[in-house]
């Protein structure tokens, strides 16, 4: 069904529901733990968020793809998808950047 919107989100140029179908191909190839594919899901939709000034999803969208590196033990890459997740909240002075703190300081303290 996913892809199916997504084709006529194509055919149709809405940009922004076609990145938040992509974004939901990625939950959805992360929850059947396909993370390859969950991870390019995510990352068309991160590409297409930043290409329509969309910062808030694609902040949003880089936390998720965080979450597909560390399940795939991808440890370095989570780091950095957060990292550029919290510096977008950040910026936007947003409430949602304390969770991503909380995940990279998770981070960090397994590593040591």
């Amino acid at each position: 069904m996913c892809e199916q919107a997504l084709d006529l989100n194509q055919q149709l140029g809405n940009r922004h529901s076609e990145a938040n179908t992509w974004d939901s191909l990625g939950y959805i190839h992360h929850q059947l733990r396909n993370h390859q594919r969950a991870g390019d899901c995510y990352g068309n939709a991160i590409e297409i968020f930043d290409h329509i000034g969309d910062r808030y999803e694609a902040a949003q969208t880089l936390v998720r793809i965080g979450d597909v590196f560390e399940d795939s033990a991808a440890v370095d890459a989570a780091r950095e998808a957060w990292r550029a997740a919290l510096s977008i909240l950040e910026e936007m002075g947003h409430t949602d950047a304390a969770p991503v703190r909380i995940k990279l300081r998770r981070l960090l303290s397994h590593r040591a």
